[in-house]
C-alpha cells in the first residue's frame, strides 16, 4: 500500500485575504505533487472563536482543553497531519493573537494528552511532522523573520521538523510583502500583473509545500525501516502507531 500524506493548511489570518491566497497556492502544489497520495485539509481561523489559555490545568485531568470553541477542531486536524503549512500575516511584528492562543493551548493540552499516566508527567513525544511557514507583511521589513523564527521554535517544541523552501527564494521560511499596498486581494493582483516579488513569493510557497511533502515521505519511510529499533522507545510509540494505522 502506498504512503498517504495528510497536509494541513493553517491560515492564521482573521480575514480571508492575502495569506489565504498564498496558502492555497502552496496547497495546490502539495496536492499536485502526487494526487493519489496527498490529501490536503484546511483550517482558517477567520470567524472562528479561539480563546486564550487560562492556565487552569484542567487539561491535566481531561487530556483536552476545557474551553470548547474552535480549538478542538484545529487540534484534531493538527494531530492527524503529517505536514503543516502555516500562512501567517504580520501583526505588530508578530503573529496574530488567534494563532498564539491556539499554539498556547496546543502545547499545554498536548503535553498532558501524551503525558505518562503513572507520573502525570508533562511530555510531548517525537511527532515528526514537517512544518513550514509563510509570513506576509505589508512592508518588506515588517517582522517576517520574527514570525518565521517563532514558528520554527514552536515546531521544535512540538518535536517536529522545520522545513524551508530552496535558496535564494527562501532561507528560514517564505517571507513576502504586498509592496506597501493594503487590500484583501493585493497579493493576487500583484502576482497576476507579473510583479517580481509577488511571483517569487508564490513560487517559494509552492516550493515549500513540495519540500514539506518530500520530508514527510522520508520520515514515514525512515520510521518504517527502523521500526524494530525504535519500537522500545516511548518517544516513538505514538508516531509508529500512527503510521501503521
Amino acid at each position: 500500500m502506498s504512503t498517504r500524506i495528510n497536509v494541513l493548511g493553517f491560515c492564521a489570518s482573521p480575514r480571508k485575504a492575502n495569506s489565504h491566497y498564498l496558502l492555497e497556492k502552496a496547497l495546490e502544489a502539495a496536492e499536485a505533487y502526487d494526487p493519489e497520495r496527498i490529501e490536503a485539509h484546511r483550517f482558517h481561523i477567520a470567524n472562528k472563536p479561539m480563546a486564550p489559555c487560562d492556565a487552569c490545568e484542567a487539561c491535566r485531568k481531561l487530556k483536552d482543553c476545557h474551553i470548547e470553541d474552535s480549538f478542538q477542531e484545529a487540534w484534531r486536524l493538527w494531530l492527524d497531519a503529517d505536514v503543516i503549512l502555516y500562512s501567517v500575516p504580520i501583526y505588530h511584528m508578530s503573529i496574530p493573537a488567534q494563532l498564539k492562543a491556539f499554539i498556547d493551548r496546543l502545547g499545554n493540552t498536548s503535553g498532558y494528552y501524551f503525558g505518562r499516566e503513572q507520573t502525570r508527567l508533562f511530555t510531548i513525544p517525537r511527532l515528526l511532522k514537517a512544518i513550514g511557514c509563510i509570513a506576509l507583511g505589508v512592508q518588506m521589513h515588517a517582522g517576517q523573520d520574527l514570525v518565521i523564527n517563532f514558528i520554527s521554535t514552536h515546531t521544535l517544541l512540538m518535536r517536529c521538523i522545520p522545513v524551508v523552501a530552496d535558496m535564494p527564494k527562501s532561507h528560514l521560511g517564505v517571507a513576502g510583502w504586498t509592496g506597501g499596498k493594503h487590500g484583501t486581494h493585493t497579493m493576487e493582483e500583484l502576482y497576476d500583473a507579473g510583479d517580481r516579488e509577488a511571483v517569487s513569493t508564490v513560487e517559494a510557497a509552492r516550493q515549500l509545500a513540495r519540500r514539506a511533502v518530500q520530508m514527510a515521505l522520508v520520515v514515514h519511510d525512515g520510521l518504517l525501516a527502523n521500526r524494530e529499533i525504535l519500537a522500545g522507545d516511548p518517544e516513538y510509540s505514538y508516531i509508529l502507531e500512527k503510521i501503521r494505522s
